[in-house]
């Protein structure tokens, strides 16, 4: 995973967020908006490293993940411990358990199949359908909000994200012992 910093030509205002394929990322984005995107920083992280560049600069935010630019966007060093490399998952694995990966098959598994997936997860999760793709497509991850509208609207999904969270329950209870 990679942590972004894009700018966009025309506004000036930069997106800060993270994905697999950065560039595939930017691109979406660009193609999707009004503006143009052009890449500031990508540097090797998850969503602990963009939350924290999120607070780094909430001073600066617009709106969502879009924030007033900053010539520190490019430069501030980041924290050791922070900077997670592809082969270091622990940040957003819980316990030997992938949780990205289980929450992204529990997509799959309820939605995929169906005849326009994105619109369905889309209406059930209460966002785009460009963002319920980007779900099925493994580019980005749900937020919490998305989460738990997705499980009060499909009872299966519900099922298999506590069933993800009892697994992590009986992780940590193991660890502990």
């Amino acid at each position: 995973m990679t942590v972004y910093l894009a700018q966009g030509k025309e506004t000036g205002l930069v997106k800060i967020g993270y994905s697999r394929q950065t560039c595939e990322r930017i691109r979406r984005l660009s193609s999707t908006g009004s503006d143009e995107l052009k890449l500031l920083r990508a540097v090797p992280g998850n969503r602990i490293l963009e939350q924290w560049f999120h607070a780094q600069f909430k001073e600066n935010r617009c709106h969502g993940e879009w924030f007033k630019y900053s010539p520190l966007m490019e430069t501030v060093k980041i924290p050791d411990g922070l900077e997670v490399d592809k082969t270091t998952k622990s940040a957003i694995q819980g316990h030997g358990i992938n949780i990205q990966q289980r929450i992204y098959e529990a997509i799959s598994d309820e939605y995929a199949d169906l005849r326009k997936a994105s619109d369905r997860i889309a209406k059930d999760a209460c966002t785009l359908p460009r963002t319920a793709k980007n779900w099925l497509a493994q580019t980005n991850m749900p937020n919490a909000d998305s989460v738990i509208q997705l499980m009060a609207a499909n009872e299966a999904f519900a099922t298999s994200i506590l069933e993800l969270v009892d697994d992590v329950r009986a992780a940590r209870k193991e660890l502990r012992k």
